[in-house]
């Protein structure tokens, strides 16, 4: 058992027994919840990709800017900023 698990049943044993109920119930419900499956990095890259394409043609190519220059200009003020430049 690992210490994180120790340390939650210590907190868990200390509660009264209406809050320890309380806590299984949750942890009931958690574990009925059927777990996300993960995508692989294929399915993720295609589903991106699917967005992407949904919000250019919501919004054309040129609406949100270029992330790289947006990106560059950040760095260039903020190292300007550290030099005393302006």
């Amino acid at each position: 058992m690992t210490t994180l698990e120790h340390e939650i049943l210590n907190y868990v044993t200390k509660l009264d027994i209406i809050k320890q109920q309380q806590v299984l119930e949750f942890v009931q419900e958690l574990t009925a919840k059927p777990m996300q499956a993960q995508s692989t990095l294929g399915e993720w890259l295609e589903q991106a990709d699917a967005f992407r394409e949904e919000l250019v043609a919501k919004y054309g190519v040129d609406h949100f800017g270029r992330v790289q220059e947006t990106l560059d200009d950040v760095r260039e003020e903020r190292l300007n900023d550290l030099m005393g430049r302006r």
